[in-house]
């Protein structure tokens, strides 16, 4: 045999070896998977009103990976507060963008979720740094606090009659 044919073989041999290996590893390597996301919010849909009826929050579907939304909250019949909202889907996780007196929005990343509930953080905000969505059958619960949940505010909504 020559010396041409020895290396031939040899570079099978290595070549099979090389590739004996690489569907091993590809074979014995976890199926990477992108991260579980909450469940669908539709639950948040609709027109929500505080009992007194001060305040309104309305939710809609814009695509499947969006919904919109707006706040606004009435003092002696005139507007006191009011923001434009949005949660969008992302890789990771459920986005949620707030723009509180039509200024910059502010971005909250999804740090948990259920069935009928989300939260969303962000850590680096003055306040809130935490809001939490909850809806318990025909009522819809909002609130937002500091990370650790000091300082919370709460608002009970039921559905809007109109």
């Amino acid at each position: 045999m020559g010396l041409r044919m020895i290396i031939a073989d040899r570079r099978t041999a290595i070549m099979a070896v090389a590739g004996a290996s690489a569907s091993f590893w590809a074979a014995a390597a976890p199926a990477s998977s992108p991260p579980a996301l909450a469940a669908d919010p539709d639950w948040l849909e609709g027109c929500w009103t505080t009992r007194s009826g001060e305040t309104r929050e309305v939710w809609a579907r814009g695509a499947d990976t969006l919904l919109f939304g707006y706040n606004v909250a009435r003092k002696d019949d005139a507007v006191a507060f009011f923001e434009q909202l949005r949660l969008e889907k992302r890789d990771d996780g459920w986005a949620y963008f707030a723009y509180p007196r039509g200024n910059s929005p502010t971005r909250f990343d999804e740090a948990d979720a259920g069935a009928g509930w989300i939260e969303v953080r962000n850590p680096a905000h003055d306040y809130p740094q935490r809001i939490k969505y909850a809806r318990d059958g025909e009522t819809l619960r909002a609130e937002i606090s500091l990370i650790d949940g000091g300082d919370a505010r709460v608002w009970d909504y039921k559905a809007c009659k109109n």
